[in-house]
């Protein structure tokens, strides 16, 4: 066996010079598309040559027998345009994912001359192959007997351990946490494969677990998706991302998966430019006061009246509502008089009709330029026989025997008649068609909703019901808050789009997400893929809950695919004991128990603090011990107030402490505090989590999610400070005893 690492050195090698010399050309994602694009790019080809592929198979087939393929990040050909590395992405390597020992029969889809059909191999054995710096350290192999003793890992002193998921261990185990996103192509687990590789003409609901790398699945998906369609480009997709911070810290990553150029935006920019035509939006909007001043103050009507502007309940209301706004324009055209010419209101329905193939938008802003454009061109042909009437006029005078004087006096006169009369056409033109196209003016977003409310305010038959009221007192004419967001962005691609903007868009931490927001992007989007955990859906009722609503609504007539990654590859097994802990003091009879994948770590530790100032010196005296060993070290407080009062302490102490939110760029420092709510789709390689007393997280349903959501930031450590009386989520994995006060109590 000490001769397999040997002869597979002796491969890299060869294959690394190959590339240098150019021998081997190292292809981009249009090799798949009919061509054979060579990659320039200098950072890609280092790449390569660092690490020309990660696997190599051996697969058995009745066509052509015994074969050996490595597969590598990128696909690398001969000049014969002989496949020499096979690019990750391609069919056949849905096969190098799904091999497990006992499985040794795969098949794969692959499509010729128009037609599907499914290949079959046996797997005779599969290496994953670790390098580094153009050595290869180790290979993990497994073959397709499931007890065999070639099972294991091999390195220079031959077969040491048998376990197949070395590999992904010791990449978790020894890597560092970048925050959000990683590239995961070496280590894709079969879960995941199965995720990444489904079909786009389907919507594709992820819903994984906390750290079941679904984040990093949306990107891999889309790099497959555009590897494997032709007539897919950039801009046929959109990533609607979590945040500002979320696209800063992916795009790093972007180029790997060759996703250079994938617009990607939050929601709040979404809406900004696509209502940008109609309303003008402030920068953007927050959601922190949902959380402080309706769910953790239990306004109950407030709360309600959030969860009714997200439910299905208000986006038929909303149907309802621009049925009624575009039949009532055509209804309500009026008649238009401009210089004696005059358009019937029959009339007008007959122009507005001939526009009938167009968007509402569109229709009446073609339908108002073809009225404007109908009495200009009128005006020029009244203006064209003042020139007619004036030439005749003049020819008429011409032998009248008058004196000079008199007929340059007489021509100045007839001249200043014309120009008098243009002046009055050109100003009742303007007048009356500005006045009439203001009033044809579609109402924009913002005044359609506006005139909803109107309606549930006044329509006391069907909604004057104490609970609607109660909620409706909530509203604000024209003042809008993160939560009208959704029906803005609704009611503007109701009426402006026909046909959807792009081929493909991805969700991320979707389960955030309302009715309203899926119904909208679903106008915009032929297919979706929506990543998202239940679990961590601390918008509430709001949000998603479980996705069948979703399913059975907005996609009834469509194909949809539901996943679940049960599976946990982010927290040890020690963090993940305590993630389960939490939610099954809240949902134990609705929820199965998040997986660890086979990784310990260190103990989670609960610490006692009776005051403030011996919260800070703890936390002080934690990361002074953590700096030494992580790079990217997280304090978690419940809310924004308190997280940002305990970085202003935590900066007279470290230079490197840097509070975060949701519209921050970048977070290069190593410490971050940061509030719970904001804390969703990042991780660290450790996490302190603030007080998480009996005050700060009760036992009820929002604070099991917002707890679950911190704990499972942890990647490798995990500390937990509370004073008093500790959460009951907690109960069973802590003691307790009574407490003094500090001046710093303000920051527990």
């Amino acid at each position: 066996m000490q001769n397999e690492i040997k002869k597979e050195q002796l491969f890299l090698d060869q294959t690394i010079k190959n590339i240098e010399d150019n021998v081997y050309l190292v292809s981009s994602s249009t090799e798949n598309h009919g061509g054979s694009s060579i990659i320039e790019d200098n950072s890609i080809l280092e790449a390569v040559k660092n690490e020309p592929y990660f696997g190599k198979m051996t697969i058995n087939t009745e066509d052509y027998g015994e074969e050996i393929i490595y597969l590598g990040k990128n696909g690398i050909r001969n000049k014969e345009e002989d496949l020499i590395v096979v690019d990750w992405r391609r069919p056949v390597a849905k096969v190098y994912y799904n091999f497990t020992p006992g499985q040794s029969i795969q098949g794969y889809k692959i499509h010729i001359n128009g037609q599907e059909k499914i290949e079959t191999v046996e797997v005779l054995n599969k290496k994953q192959i670790e390098i580094k710096n153009r050595k290869v350290m180790k290979i993990i192999q497994q073959v397709s007997e499931k007890n065999s003793e070639l099972n294991g890992t091999i390195t220079e002193k031959g077969i040491e351990v048998n376990v197949t998921d070395e590999v992904l261990r010791s990449i978790l185990e020894e890597g560092e946490t970048s925050g959000y996103l990683k590239e995961i192509i070496a280590t894709i687990q079969r879960e995941q494969d199965v995720a990444i590789r489904q079909s786009m003409d389907k919507n594709v609901i992820v819903q994984g677990v906390a750290g079941s790398g679904k984040s990093s699945i949306a990107l891999h998906r889309l790099s497959f998706l555009l590897y494997n369609h032709k007539n897919l480009n950039t801009d046929n997709v959109l990533i609607l991302a979590p945040s500002e911070l979320f696209i800063h810290s992916v795009k790093d990553l972007l180029p790997g998966l060759e996703l250079t150029g994938i617009k990607q935006v939050t929601f709040n920019g979404l809406v900004k430019e696509i209502l940008q035509s109609t309303t003008k939006l402030k920068k953007s909007y927050h959601y922190k006061q949902y959380f402080e001043k309706t769910l953790f103050v239990h306004d109950e009507y407030n709360y309600e009246f959030i969860q009714f502007k997200g439910s299905k309940e208000f986006k038929e209301l909303l149907d309802q509502h621009l049925t009624t706004i575009k039949n009532r324009y055509r209804e309500d055209l009026k008649f238009i008089e401009v210089n004696g010419d005059f358009l019937t209101k029959e009339e007008l329905q007959k122009i507005y009709d001939g526009y009938g193939y167009l968007t509402f938008y569109k229709q009446s802003e073609k339908f108002i330029q073809h009225v404007e454009n109908h009495f200009k061109d009128l005006a020029k042909q009244k203006e064209s026989l003042l020139k007619e009437k004036e030439e005749d006029i003049l020819s008429f005078i011409k032998d009248g025997e008058l004196s000079r004087s008199e007929s340059k006096e007489f021509e100045l006169l007839l001249n200043k008649v014309k120009q008098n009369k243009k002046k009055k056409l050109k100003t009742q033109l303007e007048e009356e068609v500005t006045s009439w196209a203001s009033e044809m003016k579609p109402p924009n977003p913002l005044e359609i909703y506006n005139q909803l409310f109107i309606y549930l305010n006044t329509n006391t038959e069907q909604f004057n019901t104490s609970e609607m009221q109660a909620m409706l007192k909530h509203y604000k004419p024209r003042e809008i808050d993160y939560f009208d967001l959704a029906p803005l962005f609704y009611i503007q691609v109701f009426l402006e789009y026909d046909k959807p903007k792009y081929s493909h868009i991805i969700i991320d931490e979707a389960q955030d997400f309302s009715y309203v927001h899926f119904a909208a992007l679903k106008k915009l989007a032929t297919t979706m893929t929506i990543i998202g955990d239940i679990e961590q859906s601390i918008f509430m009722d709001y949000g998603q809950t479980n996705w069948e609503e979703i399913v059975q609504g907005l996609f009834a007539n469509e194909e949809t695919t539901l996943l679940q990654l049960k599976m946990s590859y982010r927290s040890t097994k020690e963090v993940i004991e305590v993630a389960n802990h939490v939610l099954n003091k809240r949902f134990t009879e609705t929820r199965d128990d998040i997986v660890p994948f086979s990784r310990n770590g260190e103990p989670v530790s609960y610490d006692r603090v009776e005051t403030g100032t011996e919260l800070r010196d703890k936390i002080i005296e934690t990361l002074k011990l953590w700096e030494a060993k992580y790079k990217r070290i997280a304090i978690i407080h419940k809310d924004e107030e308190r997280a940002k009062a305990l970085s202003k302490v935590l900066m007279n102490h470290f230079s490197n402490v840097q509070y975060v939110s949701l519209d921050d760029e970048t977070n290069e420092q190593t410490i971050s505090v940061i509030a719970s709510y904001n804390s969703k789709g990042m991780e660290f390689d450790a996490v302190i989590i603030v007080n998480a007393n009996e005050t700060s997280y009760p036992n009820d349903d929002l604070h099991s999610k917002l707890l679950y959501v911190a704990v499972t930031r942890a990647q490798k450590e995990l500390k937990i400070f509370y004073q008093n009386t500790p959460s009951e989520l907690l109960e069973g994995l802590i003691n307790t005893v009574p407490t003094n006060q500090s001046e710093l109590d303000y920051i527990l």
